[in-house]
């Protein structure tokens, strides 16, 4: 009997050991996870940023040609130019063909812009379940005795900095 005695303690020990040993690993995955994500989503708002910067540059430069067009046409018609319809026709035909690749640039831009978001929203909801997740083992971690207070506060600290990103 003490022989089973024996028995029953040391395979408590040893579930103890694996309960303890799994849910730091299970934390550390899911943190290094979570650090996966929230480095993508960083990554995507960077290229959404970059995007939109690109967008004001092309949409500037339009600007620019618009005005110079525009100048241009008004002081051809304070000038008595005998073929001045023709110089209309010209330049009205040079904008018509600068618009349409700036409005193709643009829509496929708007369409990279609203896939980037997709994709951050994605990332964001990832993040936000894996911390909830990462939450739940922490709080079950605390009441696991044998985890050393160090492996916790390591992962409370990684927590920390995942959702000063998330924000």
């Amino acid at each position: 009997m003490e022989n089973n005695l024996n028995n029953d303690m040391r395979s408590d020990d040893h579930i103890e050991s694996y309960k303890t040993n799994t849910t730091i690993e299970d934390l550390n995955k899911l943190l290094l996870m979570a650090e996966d994500a929230s480095d993508k989503a960083k990554a995507l708002s960077n290229e959404m940023i970059a995007n939109k910067q690109k967008s004001y540059w092309i949409l500037g430069g339009a600007y620019v040609f618009v005005n110079i067009l525009v100048i241009t046409v008004f002081f051809l018609d304070m000038a008595q130019y005998e073929y001045r319809r023709y110089l209309f026709v010209i330049f009205i035909g040079l904008g018509i063909v600068m618009a349409i690749p700036l409005l193709i640039m643009f829509a496929n831009m708007r369409k990279k812009q609203m896939k980037l978001e997709e994709d951050i929203q994605i990332e964001y909801s990832v993040l936000t379940e894996l911390l909830s997740l990462i939450h739940e083992l922490d709080s079950f971690g605390r009441y696991v005795e044998s985890i050393d207070s160090v492996s916790l506060a390591t992962i409370r600290m990684r927590m920390k900095r995942l959702r000063f990103s998330l924000k």
